[in-house]
């Protein structure tokens, strides 16, 4: 998406109205197809001054894998509600860069632990490349992140900018957001600080 936006890339040359065209019908696919959505976002420089000692880097892992396990918890909160009793399985696009390095520290972990699958309801993982036909879902759901990534960057502008008219339509009711900052992030580790205490 940060490619697609600036022309960059794969994209260096295409006009606005074929980007345009592209991006309508990756909300169709999105609005089609997706029936719940999480989006989980991390203040880096706030984790890192807050997510300290052994103890709690332990539990919470990097910034990436808070977010991870974060959107599996909501998932799987989502799957409750609906009465979904069924394994659920992931499926990733990959090629960025550290992304293999991310997948078998955190996910591969995750998915390996049998009370973990139990608890989460954790089917399968898979990746597939970017460039596979198959990563056009991955495709559709990075813009809803970078939506939502674009909406947070404004709230910390003294003088926001006009929304997106994009935004709205990649607004839904199932998608859950959890924003994890300055705010928030006590809350998350306070059972924590207190048991160690």
């Amino acid at each position: 998406m940060t490619d697609f936006n600036v022309r960059g890339g794969e994209y260096h040359g295409w006009s606005n109205e074929r980007c345009e065209q592209v991006y309508e019908q990756l909300i169709q696919v999105i609005r089609a197809y997706v029936s719940f959505g999480v989006v989980t976002a991390v203040d880096i420089q706030a984790y890192q001054e807050m997510v300290v000692g052994r103890e709690l880097r332990r539990h919470f892992g990097n910034p990436y894998q808070c977010c991870v396990y974060c959107s599996i918890d909501h998932v799987c909160y989502w799957a409750r509600e609906n009465s979904v009793s069924e394994r659920i399985a992931y499926i990733l696009e990959r090629g960025d860069t550290g992304q293999k390095k991310i997948i078998k520290r955190t996910l591969s972990k995750v998915f390996e632990n049998e009370d973990m699958c139990n608890r989460f309801q954790l089917g399968t993982l898979a990746t597939v490349p970017k460039k596979h036909p198959e990563a056009i879902p991955c495709q559709a759901a990075d813009i809803l992140a970078w939506e939502y990534r674009w909406e947070l960057e404004e709230r910390r502008r003294a003088v926001p900018r006009q929304i997106r008219p994009t935004l709205d339509k990649v607004f839904f009711p199932s998608v859950r957001t959890v924003v994890w900052d300055r705010d928030t992030i006590p809350g998350l580790i306070a059972p924590f600080v207190t048991h160690s205490d």
